[in-house]
């Protein structure tokens, strides 16, 4: 359910037209983001998962703990990342991820293993000149070698929409909503695995309003959700509270800087 909750992406130019005038919405120019230091989620009113940020002299993150683990960052060049993720209780090794990275410190390739050294699952990313993720594939080599992919489509620094697949099958379809008059203050791209400025490209511009996902086949509505944000005097996010229309279930996100 966590990941479900957190799903974030980002934003739609809208235009709206009257008899012979336009109003164009402007999104304001991007002026920088803030250091997470806390993410909270809750569902249906119960604490679903929490997580901690540290960052190392180069605000880089350098750890990441969650409930029950926690992940810890290692960058042995500019263009290398390691990630071991460990139990918080016991420090017993639960997986280590190794990454490439391009130039402007985005993921280019993720490789997962378990404690014993097995490869259990791969990313690869792609960008465009401008830095956003406009797709990557994901793989399983020890659980069958399925391969999932995803595009992204941008317009004007936000995704819009996307379309995902199965062994080349089209499975489903998303489509995005956003309130051009805010900037997103946290970091975020789609299906990143951690929240980061560089790690998964570009981040997108604006808050998330409104989230549906839709089978590929017949259009069959599978997921939709609707987001309020509310934020502080100088703009910061500081709490999202999220609506599921189609199970009349709630969430809530609450974020620390």
């Amino acid at each position: 359910m966590k990941k479900i909750i957190t799903v974030i992406v980002c934003c739609s130019l809208l235009l709206m037209s009257c008899k012979k005038e336009k109003t164009t919405v402007t999104t304001p120019p991007q002026t920088g983001f803030k250091k997470l230091k806390e993410k909270a989620v809750y569902y249906n009113g119960a604490l679903d998962g929490i997580e901690n940020y540290t960052y190392d002299a180069e605000g880089r993150i350098s750890s990441v703990s969650y409930l029950k683990n926690v992940h810890l960052f290692e960058y042995p060049t500019k263009n290398e990342l390691k990630v071991t993720a460990k139990n918080k209780a016991t420090g017993e090794l639960i997986w280590t991820i190794t990454a490439k990275m391009n130039i402007k410190g985005a993921i280019t390739e993720m490789e997962k293993r378990n404690p014993a050294g097995i490869l259990v699952e791969v990313w690869n990313y792609s960008y465009d000149e401008k830095g956003y993720m406009v797709s990557y594939k994901y793989l399983t080599p020890l659980y069958g070698n399925d391969v999932r992919e995803y595009s992204f489509v941008f317009e004007n620094g936000n995704v819009v929409a996307a379309k995902s697949y199965l062994n080349a099958v089209h499975q489903r379809n998303y489509m995005y909503e956003y309130d051009l008059n805010q900037l997103n203050t946290m970091p975020f791209t789609p299906d990143s695995y951690w929240i980061s400025e560089t790690l998964f490209g570009t981040p997108n511009k604006c808050p998330v309003k409104a989230y549906k996902s839709t089978k590929a086949t017949d259009g069959t509505m599978m997921f939709h959700t609707v987001y309020t944000r509310k934020v502080n005097s100088d703009g910061s996010n500081i709490e999202d509270n999220i609506a599921y229309p189609l199970t009349g279930a709630t969430g809530n996100i609450k974020y620390i800087f």
